[in-house]
């Protein structure tokens, strides 16, 4: 990225912040489950999803959550991609980085909670 181009983005994200605008940033990474759309907002990560986009709806929650600023952001997501090839690489079994769960339903996050009792390499059913 050039130098005038970065010191453009800077300021439209400061811009935003002091305006009360929340921007996402957004990146496709490569994994060995194949490429992974990866959305990390003010909060925190908020979608990892197979393929290099997200759906329609995925992304209409995002966007009702969070406003229009859904834009590549790759260093936004470095530290994201990051973790993902250390946990792919073996090295890595908890992550580090901060998780936004406010686009999610209350079923949603009920889910998550339950996977979340699940140990590293075990397997566990719906009952």
């Amino acid at each position: 990225m050039n130098v005038q181009l970065a010191e453009t983005r800077e300021h439209l994200l400061a811009r935003a912040r002091r305006e009360g605008l929340e921007t996402v940033g957004y990146r496709v990474v490569d994994s060995p489950l194949g490429p992974l759309w990866i959305a990390v907002g003010p909060k925190g990560v908020l979608a990892i999803h197979y393929g290099a986009e997200p759906s329609a709806a995925e992304l209409a929650r995002i966007v009702r959550t969070y406003g229009p600023g859904v834009l590549p952001d790759a260093r936004r997501v470095d530290p994201v991609a990051r973790e993902l090839d250390q946990y792919f690489a073996g090295t890595r079994r908890r992550f580090d980085i901060a998780v936004d769960l406010t686009p999610l339903t209350d079923f949603q996050r009920r889910i998550l909670s339950a996977t979340a009792r699940v140990a590293f390499g075990d397997v566990s059913t719906y009952a």
